[in-house]
């Protein structure tokens, strides 16, 4: 947008922070997932909480990777009785105050990229976030297809800190050596090197 003259700093207002799951366009298993939603099926809801608790960590590393200044994450709390089904479980919150893995994860990301100053695409889903007083974090994840390509981590030893992704977690945190000996999944974490 800089090179068509627009420099104004853009903000994301009300970042759906889970799947988006079409009754038109979606997969098959979206679509079950939807109409298990519909009738507040609480495996599907559990699997919802789930799924938001990954999308919404990778879409504000991307977001802010590709130049984002602000994301306002929506929503606080789910409402149950929505006419709209995606919408019912958005909240980082249950209707009953239950504190979601979205929340925690919330949590977690701001504590550990709160003043970065640039986000760096590394390689596959590897992102670094810089800082002018400390060392970088990194947010990565793999998907299917991934190989798991961290060269760009060299020696020492690590804290990986992984995100809840169920109802009840919370983060928890490891020291791992070789990061070829942890095992990396489709869920995100963030990897510190340790001094």
């Amino acid at each position: 947008m800089q090179a068509h003259g627009y420099d104004k700093p853009i903000w994301v207002d009300d970042m759906y922070s889970r799947p988006w799951l079409d009754p038109n366009l979606g997969t098959a298993s979206e679509k079950e997932l939807l109409n298990a939603l519909v009738s507040a099926d609480p495996q599907a809801i559990a699997t919802f909480d789930s799924l938001q608790a990954g999308y919404m960590i990778k879409k504000l590393t991307t977001c802010f990777e590709a130049g984002i200044e602000k994301v306002f994450v929506s929503t606080d709390v789910d409402f149950d009785a929505y006419y709209i089904p995606n919408w019912r479980y958005a909240g980082l919150i249950k209707s009953n105050g239950l504190l979601k893995p979205a929340y925690h994860n919330l949590k977690l990301f701001i504590e550990k990229t709160d003043g970065f100053e640039e986000v760096n695409h590394l390689n596959d889903h590897l992102y670094e976030f810089t800082f002018s007083d400390k060392q970088s974090v990194y947010v990565y994840w793999k998907d299917s297809n991934d190989p798991g390509n961290l060269s760009a981590l060299n020696g020492g030893v690590f804290t990986i800190h992984e995100f809840a992704h169920q109802t009840g977690e919370t983060p928890k945190s490891s020291e791992v050596i070789a990061l070829s000996d942890y095992d990396f999944g489709a869920h995100p974490v963030v990897i510190e090197l340790r001094d």
